[in-house]
């Protein structure tokens, strides 16, 4: 089972080694991936609190 507060199942990380070998080209597209990735998982907490909100009222 996935954690949904944790990035471990959507993040690649990379060594300092690793990170020097990519282009350009490929280090914005991690970065652009990630970006992507992260917007996700904040709109799944924004969907959680919202059905929070509405419990209570």
């Amino acid at each position: 089972m996935v954690d949904r507060r944790s990035d471990k199942g959507v993040a690649v990380y990379f060594t300092e080694q690793e990170w020097a070998l990519l282009n350009v080209r490929e280090k914005v597209l991690y970065k652009d991936v990630m970006q992507e990735n992260f917007e996700h998982v904040m709109s799944l907490g924004e969907h959680e609190n919202s059905c929070l909100l509405h419990q209570r009222f």
